[in-house]
This record gives C-alpha cells, sequence and structure tokens, in this order.
C-alpha cells in the first residue's frame, strides 16, 4: 500500500472486469471472457472508465498513460516498464502493436502492425500509415530513438541503428548502421552492414543503396543520393554513382562507375594494353584509376 488506499479486489472499477488495486491505482487487471485481456500497470483512469479491451496483454507500470483505450485497441503486447507511454503527439488507439522493451515506443505514435523492440526503440517516433503500406518493424536497443515526424514501412534492425533518426520507407539493418544521418537523409534508402554509415557520415544518402562493413564509413556531409555502394569499406562522394569492391572509393564526382580499389590486394580483375579502335567509350573507374572502354 502507498499510503492513500487499501490493497482490494475490485469487480466495479473497469467495465467486465477486475482489478486488484494497491491504493488508488489499478495494478492487476483481467478483463472478463469476452474481451480476453490481462494487463499488469498503474494506468488509472482509462482503465477505470474503459478497460483494456479486446485480446490485449500489457504488462506496463507508467506505460499507455496517453491511450483513450478505446473499443479500437485490440490484439496488441506491451511489455516493458513506461512502454508506449505518452506522446506529445497524443496517442491514437489501434490494433495489432507488439511493443517490447524499457520505454520502447516510449513518446511515440504507432499504427496498426507496428512491432517495435528494445529499450527506446522508436522512441521519440510517430508513424501514420497510409494505403499500401506495411507497418513499421524495429527491433534493437535506441534503434531509430531519435526519429520524428511521420513514418511508415521502415526497417531497422540492430542496436543504435539509426540512432539519430530513420526516414520513410527507409531499411537499416546493422549494429550502429547509419547512427548519425537522421530522419530526413535516409528516406527509401537501404542500408545493410555493422557500422555501415557510422557517425562521421552526415550526407544525405536518400534512394541509395549502400551494403558492407563500415560502407561509406568516413567524415563527410556529400550529398550522395541515389548511389549504389556495395562491398566493405567503399565509399562514394558522388551522387547516383555505382561503386563496387571492397575498399572500392569515388572521389571523382557525380554519376560515376567505380569497380575495385586502388589498394594492393582489393583490385577487380586487371587491366591490359591493347590495341582496338572504336567510335564510343565508357569512362569508368577501374582499381582507382580512370579507365575507358571501347563500345562497339
Amino acid at each position: 500500500d502507498n499510503g492513500s488506499g487499501a490493497v482490494a479486489i475490485s469487480s466495479t472499477v473497469t467495465p467486465g472486469g477486475y482489478a486488484l488495486n494497491f491504493g488508488v491505482e489499478n495494478a492487476i487487471y483481467i478483463e472478463d471472457n469476452t474481451r480476453n485481456s490481462f494487463a499488469v500497470s498503474n494506468v488509472g483512469a482509462p482503465a477505470s472508465s474503459n478497460g483494456f479491451w479486446t485480446n490485449n496483454v500489457i504488462v506496463s507500470p507508467g506505460g499507455l498513460q496517453g491511450n483513450a483505450q478505446t473499443s479500437a485497441f485490440t490484439n496488441n503486447t506491451i511489455i516493458g516498464s513506461n512502454a508506449y507511454r505518452a506522446p506529445s503527439v497524443g496517442h491514437v488507439d489501434t490494433a495489432d502493436l507488439v511493443v517490447i522493451g524499457e520505454q520502447a515506443a516510449g513518446e511515440a505514435l504507432l499504427s496498426t502492425g507496428d512491432v517495435i523492440i528494445g529499450k527506446k526503440a522508436f522512441y521519440q517516433s510517430s508513424s501514420v500509415l497510409s494505403a499500401g503500406f506495411a507497418g513499421n518493424v524495429v527491433i534493437g536497443r535506441n534503434a531509430a530513438s531519435g526519429t520524428t515526424g511521420l513514418k511508415e514501412g521502415v526497417v531497422v534492425i540492430g542496436s543504435d541503428a539509426a540512432l539519430a533518426g530513420v526516414g520513410q520507407g527507409a531499411t537499416i539493418i546493422g549494429a550502429g548502421a547509419a547512427d548519425g544521418v537522421g530522419s530526413t537523409n535516409n528516406i527509401n534508402s537501404v542500408v545493410i552492414g555493422s557500422k555501415a554509415i557510422a557517425t562521421g557520415f552526415t550526407g544525405d544518402l536518400s534512394l541509395g543503396v549502400f551494403i558492407g562493413h563500415e560502407v561509406q564509413n568516413f567524415t563527410s556531409t556529400a550529398n550522395v543520393i541515389e548511389s549504389v555502394v556495395i562491398g566493405a569499406n567503399a565509399r562514394t562522394s558522388g551522387r547516383r554513382s555505382v561503386v563496387l569492391g571492397s575498399r572500392a572509393s569515388n572521389v571523382i564526382g557525380d554519376n560515376q562507375f567505380v569497380v575495385g580499389s586502388a589498394t594492393v590486394g582489393y583490385e577487380a580483375g586487371s587491366v591490359t594494353t591493347e590495341a582496338n579502335s572504336s567510335s564510343k567509350v565508357w569512362n569508368v573507374v577501374i582499381n582507382g584509376v580512370q579507365q575507358k572502354i571501347l563500345l562497339a
């Protein structure tokens, strides 16, 4: 007892359910067999007036402070201290959520089908879905915790992945991946790899594909939108470029095609000298050297 009231079992504080009260707040709550919900929480007013509705499992001391918990609040699993607590934007009751972890989605506005797992995962985000978009999946300690604004179709997996925020439609996978980029600079991008696009890079990589351990991992604010960079430690400083190979690097500019690295042992094949003629050439970078590929 907290001194404000006795421990008691009540069947009247919520419609069709039972609550074990500690003082003035509901601590353990069970809906009747028509709703099939179970909750362990210190939520006061919402539980007293509306209950926890249908097929919900809630174990969240301090959680759900902002929910109206109307009949739209169904089929949810919310577990963790202060999970899905009370965002400044206000909750919208929804269904089919999985929220697990201390302060997971703590200040978030979620939408149907969102899966949020990890301490402070998706902490400051808001999610409002449009027709045809899947729910968000965010898994990992602090994953996408700094995200703000409306988000949909997001997949973030990894401890501290997208730590500074995730943009709409982005897929970011890997411990520490894109941790310093921010919500507006990774829209509809794909980033895969541990420490891929780590803290030093804060430029715009929207609509790009970056795959590999420590890919694009250098200090820069360059705009590299719509680029494809694949390979461990591969990087580009230009937009709309294709960079392939471990340690491959585009330092020339926009719209480049780069294969292989100038670093000994990381070349992609070799270039030989032959006598040929052609009226067309393709300017590319091979193993760190600008070359011309003859075309028929």
